[in-house]
């Protein structure tokens, strides 16, 4: 085995989908809060959403550099406020977001979450009851949905980020292997 291929075996296995999995629940939490936001026309309506994030879905994209892309389930309840009618929605959510590998010198693996805009998110609203149905096609809920879900997610991986982005390998080899 060369140095090379032993580089790239040890990368592979430090950086699993299982890991990359870990890594994301914990930056997502398992809570998702977003709103209160302008919806309707001319922002006449107030939106809010709360819900759940499910386990992300791995997909290992490219080898060099290492990338995967991350698939992100949120399930949320909508509530819209126009002229204090309260109309209620449930939505289906779905965030992709792109890891990418990379090493550093001394010796350092590097995961770099890219973080997603609007067009990496996807929204499936179902109104519950005729006038939020009326109101849903009217308001673009599931526009504004998509824009604060995105700004949500990457809020948190540029807060959370910095305790996974750069793993120092040498204390972990000096723990497995001291030379004193």
């Amino acid at each position: 085995m060369t140095y090379e291929q032993f580089g790239a075996a040890f990368v592979h296995e430090a950086v699993t989908p299982e890991r990359i999995s870990s890594v994301i629940r914990g930056v997502a939490g398992g809570i998702v809060k977003v709103g209160p936001m302008a919806a309707g026309p001319g922002g006449v309506a107030s939106a809010s959403a709360t819900g759940d994030v499910g386990d992300p879905v791995i997909e290992k994209t490219g080898d060099e550099p290492l990338t995967y892309a991350v698939t992100l389930p949120v399930d949320l309840q909508v509530d819209v406020i126009v002229a204090g009618t309260h109309h209620r929605y449930k939505a289906r959510a779905s965030v992709r977001i792109v890891i990418k590998v990379h090493l550093e010198a001394p010796l350092s693996i590097c995961i770099e979450p890219i973080p997603p805009a609007r067009h990496d998110v996807t929204v499936s609203v179902r109104a519950q009851g005729l006038p939020a149905k009326v109101l849903g096609r009217v308001g673009d809920i599931d526009n504004e949905l998509r824009r604060e879900i995105a700004s949500y997610v990457r809020h948190r991986i540029e807060s959370d980020g910095s305790e996974f982005s750069n793993v120092d390998l040498r204390p972990l080899m000096q723990a497995a292997w001291p030379t004193d």
